[in-house]
């Protein structure tokens, strides 16, 4: 009987093994390498969400008297069409006219530069567009308004303005809130005593002060007393003691024009204190689409900013 042959086991091949270890260490090192990324990207957005939380977080304190963040429930009581800067352009204020009376606005404030050179027959076009709306405004002038007074020997500027429009400063109160609304359009000369005087009397207990320049902007070189990043110190000096004196009450924002351009900033001192400013009616001297805004008043006391594109 023949005898049944043994078979020998088959020889290790040493080159398989070690490849096939290094397919293994590879697949280990590329785990360990993915799982890393990943908890390192993880790690980076919860980073990235904290900041964004912490942002979010201080903007709604900042807003959580003025303009909430996501939708407001509270009811609107009142509601004033902020303007500035037409600058003769009469066609650019009747549109935005026009569409002020179709939101039932119940008021409007403009913030100064009706006119290009402020002269009796640009201001009275202008006021003659305002009135024929029937709703009840209040104006400030701008520093172009006061060109032609000021070239006539009038220091102010005023005399033109002033008998078109009557008075450069007023206040009014609705539903609790008061409002202030002062002329500091000159660019070179500074307020007088007496409208800083009855100014300061005002704001012990307004929320909300609306001005012709604005007083701070983080990188715009034209505010109160800056004129293309040129300082008039003594102006620049009472801009200074102006915000000193606002940031000491309770006043909400401060909300101005001038610039050609809308902005919204946290003060950088108070920051229960917005800086805003409304943008311009211009169609042709602008920095943005033309337009304006409405300043909506809230039940809660709180308020709301929208932009208004014409």
């Amino acid at each position: 009987m023949a005898k049944r042959a043994r078979r020998r086991p088959p020889k290790k091949n040493k080159n398989s093994f070690f490849a096939t270890l290094s397919a293994i260490i590879v697949a280990t090192f590329l785990f360990v390498l993915v799982t890393g990324a990943i908890k390192w990207v993880n790690g980076k957005l919860t980073a990235e969400g904290e900041d964004l939380s912490e942002e979010t977080e201080a903007l709604q304190k900042l807003e959580g008297s003025n303009t909430p963040v996501g939708e407001n429930t509270s009811p609107v009581v009142y509601t004033i069409a902020l303007m500035a800067d037409s600058e003769d352009d009469i066609s650019s204020l009747q549109k935005a006219l026009e569409i002020a009376t179709q939101r039932s606005v119940n008021m409007i404030f403009f913030l100064g530069d009706y006119t290009s050179w402020g002269d009796i027959s640009s201001l009275e076009k202008s006021k003659l567009a305002m009135e024929s709306t029937g709703i009840s405004y209040l104006s400030i002038p701008g520093d172009h308004d006061l060109a032609d007074s000021v070239q006539k020997g009038d220091p102010s500027g005023l005399n033109n303005f002033k008998m078109v429009f009557g008075g450069n400063y007023h206040t009014l109160e609705f539903g609790g809130v008061k409002m202030v609304l002062l002329d500091n359009s000159p660019n070179y000369s500074k307020i007088p005593g007496e409208a800083m005087s009855w100014f300061y009397d005002q704001i012990t207990d307004a929320d909300l002060v609306f001005l012709s320049q604005p007083l701070y902007h983080p990188t715009f070189k034209r505010t109160m007393g800056v004129v293309d990043g040129e300082e008039t110190p003594e102006v620049k000096s009472q801009a200074d003691e102006l915000l000193t004196k606002i940031r000491e009450g309770n006043v909400k924002a401060i909300i101005s024009a001038d610039q050609h351009l809308f902005s919204r900033n946290v003060d950088p001192v108070d920051p229960g204190l917005e800086h805003i400013v409304i943008g311009a009616l211009n169609s042709e001297r602008n920095l943005q689409t033309p337009k304006f805004c409405l300043l909506r008043l809230l039940e809660d006391g709180s308020y709301e900013i929208e932009e208004v594109v014409l």
